[in-house]
């Protein structure tokens, strides 16, 4: 096809493209999305055929300006952050089923506990020690049962 036919085809297109550019607010973005995929279309054609034309010029430009114009907006994210988006955006699907799951394991667990305790007295020093309870107990009478946790440094409980 001769560069002339290829213009005079394309022409209404290219100006309706241009018009849109002018007012890319008013543009519906699925219609703006159409008009660039028809623009670097005729863009890669005219690259192929007339590489050194100014018809692939001014579509290269028209590619360009709505380009910047569509993208303009869209944040870069580093890629950290966007690789923990979709590991968290694919487990969504799961949360309410591993919530669920949770919750049952933490209630059978204290069952079990409390059915152990009621049965077995001597079940809670052996999960625990003889010196916590001793130390708890001592604790509960001075009237600070929590006094464990502020006697020791924040490392120690940790560990």
């Amino acid at each position: 096809m001769r560069e002339a036919s290829f213009v005079s085809r394309n022409k209404t297109r290219w100006q309706e493209f241009e018009k849109a550019l002018h007012n890319p607010q008013q543009t519906p973005p699925d219609k703006l999305a159409e008009l660039f995929i028809q623009i670097t279309d005729d863009l890669s054609f005219a690259r192929t055929k007339y590489p050194q034309s100014r018809t692939t010029q001014y579509l290269n430009s028209l590619a360009s300006k709505i380009h910047g114009e569509i993208y303009k907006n869209k944040k870069k994210r580093k890629p950290v952050y966007s690789f923990l988006e979709r590991r968290a955006a694919g487990r969504h699907d799961y949360r309410t089923q591993t919530i669920v799951v949770c919750v049952h394991n933490f209630v059978v667990a204290g069952i079990i506990g409390a059915v152990s305790v009621a049965y077995d007295d001597t079940f809670v020093r052996l999960i625990l020690s003889d010196g916590y309870v001793n130390m708890t107990l001592e604790n509960i009478k001075k009237g600070n049962p929590t006094e464990v946790y502020s006697s020791s440094g924040e490392m120690d409980m940790f560990l």
